[in-house]
């Protein structure tokens, strides 16, 4: 994944993304699939270290499931939550700065004018 290059995983036409593939079939023939079986190698072997380490303390299934869901919970529900304050915060805080600017300014030329 992170030796693909950037283009593969942008989010151009699909006429594009077809070029660039049919281009350099040095990459997609040898050094693609390679990729491939060796993220897919490293996962089976996360699994599999998983499964036994599952097998011979079962407590420590029971908190790597509490924790996926807490983690799940926590990217899902509440980041973006915490990002959509934190930007009407910023948007209130705005519309406060510029109304008391135009404020300072309108008294300034209601002292400047006399009006």
């Amino acid at each position: 994944m992170f030796a693909v290059p950037m283009i593969f995983l942008s989010q151009n036409n699909k006429e594009l993304l077809m070029q660039i593939l049919t281009s350099d079939l040095d990459i997609v023939d040898t050094q693609f699939p390679l990729f491939f079986k060796f993220s897919f190698e490293s996962a089976l072997h996360i699994l599999m270290i998983f499964a036994i380490v599952c097998y011979n303390v079962p407590v420590f299934a029971i908190f790597v499931v509490a924790f996926l869901i807490f983690l799940f919970g926590l990217l899902k529900y509440f980041l973006p939550s915490l990002h959509k304050i934190s930007n009407l915060q910023e948007q209130k805080r705005d519309l406060f700065l510029c109304g008391s600017t135009e404020d300072f300014e309108a008294r300034l030329m209601v002292r400047t004018f006399g009006k």
